[in-house]
């Protein structure tokens, strides 16, 4: 790769990674569930929001301040998944020993499927091995976006090994969500992304709807992976001894709404956004939080707005009754594959913790060799003692905090 491939590449991780999290922030105020007090603003706006949140459950019931430009946990799963890809070989077991198991602590946001994942990881227990057949269901019956919306950074760090990139973003997935619809959904949109971040010229409309037609075999067909057998014996027990039926009929749902969105397309400036989204189930409370509904209308708003990506994050960013912020983020993510940071307007660059991501992006891209190390687990046992010491500080003395270290 040349120095000046190398640029781009670079500046494209930068602003899909920047986009994701500033879609976050815009969408994360205007999601219903987002415990928001108040009224949401009703007209998009570029500028982030400061506003106010119910949090801590019944146990611990608190007023949350987020302030302008703060994430939720899209953004932070996202960055969870870019710091362990740091690990190279290691990155898998620094993701569920560590990463997710520390989430526990700082999560805002966090969907119900992750987070008892998280916490059954917390004791050293794959989700698929839970001791509770509960679980176990619940678990393969977890078919939502909290997968496709932290990928990202695989598709940038495997871009060239499309096999390497699949396998990395199936192992990602099933340590949370065990149905076709988060893991397959998750895989579509990394099929999406790469083809984004590889093309060199403009987009044609509907060009990117018309690629995933005719590959669909590509990212439809269950990938060839080692070492899962205990988890594919799981989940085909749920799935009555069929699960990969059940990864077809979810791959075949898939191609009949590309079908669908390749006619509405076709109608150019006759297509309605809002009734293309109600087709994609976008605004249904049962299917909008699916990882293939999300990926859909991600796809769809970055191949209708492509060549004007300011206008489409925040038509979506302030959508009523849907999953705002996720899709906000996946679509920004997509319009940085496309565009680069040279899309990304000034206020966004106040987005939380940029210079963090921005020396994650160069650090990640330098492809340093890391010595191969086993990682701790972070256990329920460490949660406590952190827990414990942080109220003990002194200004000035540091703790050790998981992924973060010092």
């Amino acid at each position: 790769m040349t120095s000046i491939e190398n640029k781009v590449l670079n500046d494209k991780y930068l602003g899909s990674l920047t986009g994701a999290l500033v879609g976050d922030a815009l969408g994360w105020p205007q999601e219903d569930r987002s415990m928001k007090i108040g009224k949401r603003i009703l007209r998009p706006q570029k500028s982030f929001q400061k506003w106010e949140r119910k949090s801590g459950g019944r146990f611990y019931q608190h007023i949350d301040e987020i302030k302008e430009g703060e994430y939720s946990d899209d953004g932070q799963l996202l960055i969870a998944t870019a710091r362990s890809l740091q690990k190279n070989e290691n990155w898998y077991s620094h993701f569920v020993r560590l990463e997710l198991p520390a989430w526990l602590l700082y999560e805002r946001g966090g969907g119900g499927a992750t987070k008892k994942a998280c916490r059954l990881w917390s004791s050293g227990t794959p989700p698929w091995k839970s001791t509770k057949q509960l679980e176990i269901n619940q678990y393969f019956e977890a078919g939502g976006n909290g997968v496709a919306m932290r990928i990202l950074p695989h598709v940038f760090l495997s871009l060239h090994n499309t096999e390497e990139l699949i396998q990395q973003v199936f192992k990602n997935g099933i340590a949370t969500h065990g149905h076709p619809r988060a893991i397959l959904g998750a895989i579509f949109y990394a099929y999406a992304l790469k083809y984004l971040v590889l093309k060199e010229n403009t987009l044609g409309y509907g060009e990117l709807i018309d690629y995933l037609i005719e590959n669909k075999n590509e990212w439809s067909t269950f990938p060839n992976i080692i070492k899962i057998e205990d988890w594919f014996a799981a989940a085909n027990k749920n799935a009555n001894g069929d699960y990969l039926s059940l990864w077809s009929l979810t791959a075949n749902e898939i191609l009949e709404d590309l079908l669908m969105l390749k006619d509405r397309l076709a109608l150019g400036i006759l297509d309605s956004s809002n009734e293309t989204l109600d087709l994609l189930k976008c605004f249904d409370k049962r299917f909008r939080g699916a990882g293939t509904t999300t990926s859909l209308v991600s796809i769809y708003i970055a191949s209708k707005y492509a060549s004007e990506p300011t206008t489409g994050l925040l038509e979506v960013s302030f959508l009523k009754n849907a999953d705002s912020d996720t899709i906000a983020s996946m679509v920004g993510g997509l319009f940085g594959a496309i565009h680069g940071t040279e899309w990304l307007i000034n206020e966004w660059y106040k987005v939380q913790d940029y210079d963090y991501i921005k020396n994650l992006v160069t650090s990640s891209m330098r492809n340093k060799e890391e010595e191969a190390k086993k990682i701790v687990l972070w256990s329920v046992s460490n949660k406590k003692q952190f827990l414990n010491n942080i109220e003990t500080l002194d200004i000035g003395e540091s703790i050790n905090f998981g992924p973060f270290e010092e």
